[in-house]
């Protein structure tokens, strides 16, 4: 049978999962932190990622474990929106706010990863890390702290065997993950309606936490119009399609803003069309914000 802290944390979670204390995930998003939220898919399949869907395993004591879910467009998709904690330390547990808890490692039961009460042991401390082959996929490593056994000393998430677990680091692609925002982004857009569209999106490189930028069309220099803006972002080495998008023929003025250390953008880019803007504007810029003049590629 489950044991007895697992039964008292699903109990926990049923509750909170059929209280009214639950976010609206109509369309659009209302409610929530939308500006933190992401989710986090597996690279080999990315219909499916984490999700606070748990089932018991059995092994020496049957326990909870989880496995890459499918992704869900309606209530449920709470399941699946991730943050990073804004507390105990912060930016460093993975936490769910519509179940109250964080991504955890078992510690005497094979190192399988399932949710539980947020506290500060590393078993809690995850980070996602670029290398190897992830550059070239546009995926990640996940990390995880703690010393609780040998293995777990520059270890990572794992999937294999039908369930999610902590082993070390390799290179193969059943420990790469992608990062995408949950259902809404930090912008907001003025554009007028049209078939004849630019998507704009965000490559962020090393602290994040420092972009913001934003968009005028300055077609007509008598009446310039704010297009979109955005900040606050928290991930390293992701690609975000941004809530922006501009008409195609014409022109635009992007400035791009680090008003923290006016040191630049550090790599980080905003890509419209072919064309890279800011990705030259790195460290040692010497001022907060630099501006590029463009037309919106045919």
């Amino acid at each position: 049978m489950v044991d007895e802290e697992a039964i008292s944390e699903s109990e926990e979670f049923e509750r909170r999962e059929n209280s009214s204390e639950v976010w609206d995930y109509g369309k659009p998003n209302r409610q929530g932190p939308a500006r933190r939220r992401f989710i986090i898919a597996y690279y080999p399949d990315q219909r499916k990622g984490i999700t606070t869907n748990m089932w018991g395993r059995g092994g020496r004591r049957r326990h909870w474990a989880i496995s890459p879910h499918w992704f869900q467009n309606n209530k449920n998709a709470r399941k699946q929106d991730m943050e990073w904690l804004p507390k105990h330390g912060g930016g460093h547990k993975i936490y769910n706010r519509a179940s109250n808890k964080c991504l955890d490692s078992h510690g005497g039961h094979e190192d399988d990863l399932y949710w539980h009460s947020c506290h500060n042991g590393g078993n809690q401390h995850f980070w996602f890390e670029t290398w190897g082959g992830d550059h070239a996929r546009k995926a990640f490593h996940i990390h995880i702290g703690g010393n609780m056994k040998n293995r777990r000393r520059h270890a990572c998430l794992d999937y294999g065997g039908g369930r999610l677990y902590i082993w070390g680091c390799h290179n193969g692609d059943n420990q790469r993950w992608r990062w995408k925002y949950a259902t809404t982004t930090t912008s907001t857009s003025t554009t007028t309606t049209t078939t004849t569209k630019v998507s704009v999106r965000l490559v962020t490189a090393s602290f994040p936490e420092k972009m913001s930028w934003k968009i005028e069309d300055i077609t007509d220099k008598k009446k310039v119009k704010n297009v979109c803006n955005g900040k606050g972002f928290t991930t390293w080495y992701a690609e975000t399609k941004l809530g922006c998008q501009l008409i195609k023929g014409r022109l635009y003025k992007v400035t791009c803003m680090d008003k923290m250390y006016k040191e630049g953008w550090a790599g980080g880019y905003m890509s419209i069309g072919k064309r890279k803007v800011c990705k030259n504007w790195a460290w040692d810029a010497g001022k907060s914000s630099t501006s590029v003049t463009l037309r919106a590629p045919r």
